[in-house]
This record gives C-alpha cells, sequence and structure tokens, in this order.
C-alpha cells in the first residue's frame, strides 16, 4: 500500500503503478492509496494511524519538495510506535529524519543522485549537436538544484569532448505549477535561440512544452514519461 501527503505528481503516479504492479503479480498481497487531507504533519501522522487500524504492514511513502520534513517528522514519530511495520520512505535520506537518527530495523530511505540524471541530460543534448541550451528549476531547492547543476556540468564536460562551446540560460520560476506568465517567459528563451530547455520540478513541464511546439523547440523533462 502507499501513502501520499496529498500532493499529485508524477512521481505518485509511479510509486503508486509500482505498488500495484506488484500486488498483481503476487496474488497474496493486497494494496490501498492513502492520501493526507493537507500535507500536514498532523494529517499524516493520523493517515498512519488509519492504515496500521486497517492492517497495513508495509507503508510506502512518496516524498514532494515543500514536505520532506514534514514526512521525516510524521515517520520519526511513528516508526518506534509500530515496529511491526516497515516504512519505506522514497525521497527522503536518513539525515533528513533526524541528523542524528539511527534508522530502526523497520524503516528503508531510498534516495536518488538527481545530478547523475541532470549530467547526462547535459551530455545527452550537447552530444546531439545542440549548443545553445537552457535549465529551468521549478523552486530552488536542493532536490532540483542538483539536477540543475549535474546539467550545467555535463553540458561542459561533452562540449570539451567534442571541442565546442555551450551557452547555458538558468533559472528557477519560483513555481510548482505551469502558467501563462512562464509560458511567455519561456517563449522568449526559444525565441532568442535556445534551441533545448531541461525542465524539472512540480508540473512546469507543461508552460515549457507549450512553448517548445509553438517555437520548434526540444524539451528535456524530469519525472515524466
Amino acid at each position: 500500500m502507499m501513502i501520499a501527503e496529498g500532493i499529485y505528481t508524477e512521481e505518485h503516479v509511479v510509486a503508486y503503478g509500482s505498488c500495484e504492479r506488484f500486488c498483481e503479480e503476487n496474488p497474496w498481497a493486497e494494496y490501498e492509496y492513502y492520501k493526507s487531507e493537507d500535507g500536514a504533519k498532523e494529517s499524516i501522522v493520523a493517515t498512519i494511524d488509519q492504515a496500521a487500524a486497517e492492517g497495513s504492514n508495509v507503508l510506502v511513502f512518496v516524498q514532494h519538495d515543500d514536505l520532506s520534513s514534514v514526512i521525516a517528522e510524521a515517520v520519526t514519530e511513528k516508526a518506534e510506535m509500530y515496529p511491526d511495520i516497515y516504512f519505506v520512505v522514497l525521497g527522503v535520506s536518513a539525515e533528513d529524519l533526524r541528523e542524528d537518527y539511527i534508522l530502526p530495523a523497520n524503516v528503508c530511505c531510498i534516495t536518488y543522485q538527481e545530478e547523475v540524471a541532470g549530467f547526462m541530460a547535459g551530455v545527452a543534448a550537447v552530444r546531439l549537436g545542440y549548443t545553445k541550451l537552457g535549465f529551468l528549476g521549478a523552486e530552488e531547492n536542493p532536490r532540483i538544484m542538483r539536477y540543475g547543476y549535474g546539467f550545467v556540468q555535463g553540458a561542459d564536460y561533452a562540449a570539451e569532448l567534442v571541442g565546442s562551446s555551450v551557452e547555458i540560460r538558468y533559472t528557477y520560476a519560483n513555481t510548482m505549477v505551469s502558467n501563462r506568465n512562464l509560458t511567455y517567459g519561456i517563449t522568449e528563451w526559444y525565441a532568442d535561440g535556445v534551441e533545448v530547455i531541461f525542465s524539472c520540478g512540480g508540473v512546469i513541464d507543461s508552460s515549457v512544452a507549450e512553448a517548445a511546439s509553438q517555437n520548434g523547440g526540444k524539451l528535456i523533462e524530469v519525472d515524466t514519461d
């Protein structure tokens, strides 16, 4: 089963689909989708209590950039209370749970190296012949910044390999959602010669995709198939 904090993202879709597929392939396993009301710690704690009362023995949490610390607090509070329930926390490290926290046997943190994915995106863009690149992050938080820094480093690395130079525009939208102003701003990037943009975070990709389609530009996306 799975617990989310109430914000619908592509990561939630992938995590839920994985839980669903596992249960379909293993008929002895059952799953249920739980969602907290507002993403507050109290709501997540209440949802954990509900899942426990209904017999869940594995809880899968999907982090959100704005709420990683809230999920961490809820997990540290409840994991010891429910030693027979396994807590699988995606995108949150042991250090996020608490600086001096020692993971109990029933808690598993699964994290990602976003900078590696960003690096490969930068390498791919340059090796495909693009030299005018852009990075648009939804917000200036560590996870999104790792994607961006990796993208810049990968582009620089590939440019050195092929003996070319690259130009990179880099900014943060300060929003997790698409909007008309964002589309207009990215349209100006494409109009000024940017060939491909690496878009990262929330659902801002809709704005970038719209601008790209209107201007013959390219888009590299995170968390979206």
